[in-house]
């Protein structure tokens, strides 16, 4: 993304509910950012490797207990869900910590509010 892109979302931000900034004219542009940093904050986190570590031990737990197909369908419903959920909140959080910086940054001065 080029800096004059980055500047024209900066600055036109604020005006925008989460709604609008799920849009998909704007929502490829955030998946980009999203996805560059946070995994670059995954690999650098310890914690998140700790995290990653305990679910990968949970999944091969989880495939050795002796399910009948349709429990493990519903476990895996589940594990959907909360997967799904957990991926809609943290899409949610980073969206509001951008909103919060573009404030910060108006109230501030570095950044002109229109």
């Amino acid at each position: 993304m080029n800096e004059k892109a980055v500047k024209n979302l900066v600055n036109s931000a604020s005006a925008l509910s989460v709604n609008d900034l799920l849009s998909p004219s704007v929502r490829s542009t955030f998946g980009d950012l999203m996805d560059e940093s946070r995994s670059r904050l995954a690999e650098q986190s310890e914690a998140y490797q700790e995290d990653d570590a305990a679910v990968n031990r949970a999944e091969d737990a989880y495939m050795e207990l002796d399910l009948t197909e349709e429990q493990r369908m519903v476990v895996d419903e589940y594990k959907t869900a909360i997967e799904r959920f957990g991926q809609t909140a943290a899409d949610i959080s980073y969206i509001a910590g951008f909103e919060d910086c573009v404030r910060m940054m108006k109230m501030l001065g570095l950044v002109k509010a229109e």
